[in-house]
């Protein structure tokens, strides 16, 4: 997205969302647990300038990496354990 970009700080970015700047960042780093309302989703596309769609596809795509990885990891766990 833009913040991607460098083109907005998180303080920005979080002023505009009216949110605040350590509740963004956990958001950004993509923090366990964190969970967004419809509300704050819509005002973080207004403050970075990029529609809801694009948005949702974003965070839909990250986090199937995420279990993706996860799985791998619990595989690569469960091979070692067995190989120990």
């Amino acid at each position: 997205m833009r913040r991607e970009n460098g083109d907005l700080t998180q303080d920005e970015v979080s002023n505009r969302a009216g949110i605040k700047r350590q509740y963004y960042c956990s958001l950004e780093a993509g923090g366990k647990g964190n969970q967004i309302t419809l509300v704050t989703a819509v005002n973080l596309c207004k403050a970075l300038n990029v529609p809801l769609d694009d948005f949702i596809k974003h965070e839909n795509e990250y986090k199937m990496k995420c279990e993706r990885e996860n799985k791998a990891r619990k595989i690569k766990r469960a091979e070692l354990i067995k190989k120990s």
